[in-house]
Parts: structure tokens; C-alpha cells; sequence
């Protein structure tokens, strides 16, 4: 069922895509590249709720949670909640940059990440959030013509741009 939801998937099938993949959770599969899958399906058709329980069990495999946090953020602002996609957007740049510090840095990179928050979720920050957030979605938007990444490291999928 999941290659048959890939292929309707590639095939611009969303629904018929949809469909394979939620019967492939109901007959156990619990993989984080299904939920994932499900995830920007469902944020292709704007609808949030079910995008964002999908994309957040695709959290703890690491080779999912970059693109699983990006995507979520875009739900997230696309919905209506900029604190909420701030925070997944903000933990997906400290996960990027994470990769490249040496590990002696990490707890002073962390703290940055934290006065990030700290600055762009005050009420008086509000303009300056969204501005923050519309360079990050400019950012990784401008790479290679997509949108998306999973994986780590230098394994790097590219995954199909969409509208939010």
C-alpha cells in the first residue's frame, strides 16, 4: 500500500494517495514516511489539522523531523498561529545549523536559537516575526527551485514545492 500511495502520489492522484496511505496506518504500518506523505498531502489541500497530527509523528525519525518542522511551520502560518510556526521554524534552522558547529557549541548555539524565541514572540515583535518567518520560507524556498528537505546530513531530499 505504500508504493501503491507513491505512485498515485507521483501520479498527481491526491486522494486515491491519501486514500493508500491511511489504509497502509490502518494495517499497522506506522512508519514516519507514511505520516509524513499524509502530512503534505493533506498541506496541499490547506487542510492543517490533519497536516499537522500527521507531520508531527514524523518528529522523532531523524531523517523526517527537517522536513516534517519546516512544513509544520508552514501550516502553522498558513493557519493562522505565527507563534506556533516560529517555534518549528526556529527548531528547524537550530537543527541545519546544529549539523555544521563543532560539538563544543551546540549549548551556545542552543542559547542564540533560545533569545531567538525569546525576541520574535513578544507582543511588540509581532511585524518583525512575520518578517523573520517570510525569510525563512524565502530561504529555503530559493534553493534548487523547491521548497522542502528531509533527511540529514548530506542526504538531502528535495520534496515537491507547494502553496501555501
Amino acid at each position: 500500500m505504500l508504493a501503491q500511495g507513491a505512485d498515485y502520489e507521483a501520479r498527481g492522484l491526491a486522494n486515491k494517495a491519501i486514500e493508500a496511505y491511511t489504509s497502509a496506518l490502518k494495517s499497522g504500518s506506522q512508519g514516519a514516511a507514511v505520516h509524513l506523505n499524509l502530512g503534505l498531502l493533506y498541506r496541499d489541500r490547506r487542510d492543517y489539522e490533519h497536516a499537522v497530527e500527521h507531520l508531527s509523528q514524523a518528529l522523532p525519525e531523524p531523517d523526517y523531523t527537517l522536513g516534517a518542522r519546516f512544513a509544520l511551520g508552514e501550516c502553522y502560518y498558513a493557519w493562522g498561529k505565527a507563534g506556533d510556526a516560529l517555534a518549528h521554524l526556529l527548531e528547524a534552522l537550530r537543527t541545519v545549523d546544529s549539523q555544521v558547529v563543532q560539538e563544543t557549541d551546540i549549548e551556545e548555539l542552543n542559547a542564540a536559537y533560545k533569545q531567538f524565541g525569546q525576541r520574535y514572540s513578544g507582543r511588540d515583535s509581532k511585524e518583525e516575526a512575520h518578517r523573520f518567518i517570510q525569510s525563512v520560507f524565502s530561504f529555503f524556498g530559493g534553493r534548487s527551485g523547491a521548497s522542502r528537505w528531509c533527511g540529514s546530513g548530506s542526504n538531502w531530499t528535495v520534496l515537491p514545492e507547494v502553496a501555501c
